[in-house]
């Protein structure tokens, strides 16, 4: 995790301060100035319907990186 926060850290993006957001989040700490946070902290049962991240606000984010420490044995998709 800490080369993919380096990674981002070297693109020197506008920083975008994360607020809200309706999936429970947990800050990850990384050794470089950006934040990183897990993508979904539900319960697996939880299904997680198509949606646009943060599309609610007024001034969504321009970038969303991802990145995948332990892949799923099975499933595990990301549609964009």
């Amino acid at each position: 995790v800490d080369d993919f926060a380096q990674t981002i850290e070297g693109l020197q993006l506008a920083r975008y301060e994360y607020v809200g957001g309706a999936a429970p989040r947990r800050l990850i700490p990384v050794k470089a100035s950006v934040e990183v946070f897990t993508a979904n902290e539900a319960p697996p049962d939880q299904l997680i319907p198509f949606h646009h991240e943060l599309a609610q606000v007024a001034d969504p984010p321009q970038y969303i990186f991802f990145f995948c420490d332990l892949p799923s044995d099975t499933g595990g998709e990301t549609a964009l």
